[in-house]
C-alpha cells in the first residue's frame, strides 16, 4: 500500500527545529519534500553538534526522507527559483521570523495567485499577531511563557525545562496535522489554505488538565516531579533495588495491586477505596 501522502509535494524553507520536524512528519508519510537550504553554509543546525562523520547528528534527527538544494535566499534569482517550485507543489512549509517571507515575497498571499491550491504552513513563536507577534521564538522561551516548565521537575526546585525541545517538536507535529487536515478539505474543495501555529499555542494546549484546573477551579497547579498531579499511586517509587514505575490509576487497579504485592490487608481496608493509605498520602 502506498503511504498516505504519496505524490504531494513539498517545499520545505524551515530550518533549526520546529519547522524540519513538520516536514520530516510529512517525508514519513509518503510525501517528496525537497528542503531548501540557504547557500552557502545551509540549515543552522548543520552547525550544532555532535557530529558523525562531519554530519550534524541533530541535523540528522529532524531531516530524514528529505532532499535538498541550497538556494541563495538573498538574490532575486534564487528568490524567483523557490516560487517557481512553489507554483507547482502541494505544500509550502516555513518557520522565518514574522515578516521575513513578506519581504521577500515568498508569503502565502503571493505564492497563491499562481496556485491556488496551495496549502502553506507557518510556525512561528507567538503568532503572527498580538503583542509578541513580531518577536522571534526559541523553544526554551516558549517553554517558559507557556507555564510547561512551572509544572515540571522535583517540588521547590523552581521552574524545569524539559528534557528534549518540546516546544519545538510539538509547534511541529501540530502544523502537520494541520496541513494533513488541509490536504482533506482540498479533495473536496480544490482550494488550499494557509495553516499556521506557534511554539506558545502548540505548548498551552498540551497543559490539558493542568490548565483545566486553573479556569475551571483557579487552581494554580505546581511542579510535583514523578508523581501524578492528582491520581495515586501513580509514580516513582524507590524499591531495595532501586527506582520503579507504579501507575494504579483506578480502584479496582488498586485492589489488583495490593494482590500483586502481597497486602490484601490494603484493599479490604474500606478507606483505601475513596483514599490512599497514609503511607501513600506521605509519599505522594
Amino acid at each position: 500500500m502506498a503511504l498516505p501522502l504519496n505524490g504531494l509535494k513539498v517545499i520545505d524553507l524551515t530550518r533549526a527545529l520546529a519547522g524540519p520536524f513538520c516536514t520530516m512528519i510529512l517525508g514519513d508519510l509518503g510525501a517528496n519534500v525537497i528542503k531548501i537550504e540557504s547557500a552557502p553554509s545551509g540549515d543552522m543546525l548543520r552547525s550544532w553538534g555532535p557530529f558523525v562523520d562531519g554530519i550534524s547528528v541533530y541535523y540528522l534527527s529532524v531531516n530524514r526522507n528529505k532532499r535538498s538544494v541550497a538556494v541563495d535566499f538573498r538574490s532575486a534569482r534564487g528568490l524567483d527559483l523557490i516560487r517557481e517550485l512553489a507554483s507547482t507543489a502541494d505544500i509550502v512549509v516555513e518557520n522565518f521570523k514574522p515578516g521575513a517571507v513578506d519581504d521577500m515575497q515568498l508569503d502565502y498571499d503571493t505564492l497563491r495567485k499562481d496556485n491556488p491550491r496551495l496549502i502553506y504552513a507557518s510556525i512561528t513563536g507567538f503568532g503572527r499577531s498580538g503583542p509578541y507577534g513580531s518577536w522571534p521564538g526559541v523553544d526554551q522561551i516558549a517553554q517558559g511563557m507557556s507555564g510547561l516548565m512551572s509544572v515540571t521537575g522535583q517540588h521547590g526546585t523552581g521552574p524545569t525545562r524539559g528534557g528534549i525541545p518540546i516546544g519545538d517538536v510539538v509547534g511541529g507535529m501540530w502544523a502537520a496535522l494541520g496541513v494533513q487536515a488541509a490536504v482533506i478539505q482540498r479533495q473536496m474543495t480544490g482550494v488550499g489554505q494557509r495553516v499556521e501555529t506557534s511554539l506558545l499555542a502548540g505548548l498551552v494546549g498540551l497543559l490539558n488538565v493542568q490548565g483545566q484546573r486553573y479556569l475551571s477551579l483557579g487552581d494554580v497547579p505546581s511542579s510535583v516531579g514523578n508523581d501524578h498531579p492528582v491520581i495515586c499511586p501513580y509514580g516513582t517509587f524507590e524499591a531495595s533495588d532501586g527506582s520503579f514505575n507504579m501507575a494504579a490509576a483506578t480502584q479496582d487497579m488498586w485492589i489488583k495491586l495490593c494482590g500483586l504485592i502481597d497486602r490484601p490487608d490494603l484493599a479490604a481496608d474500606p478507606t483505601t477505596l475513596t483514599t490512599a493509605p497514609a503511607w501513600l498520602i506521605a509519599r505522594c
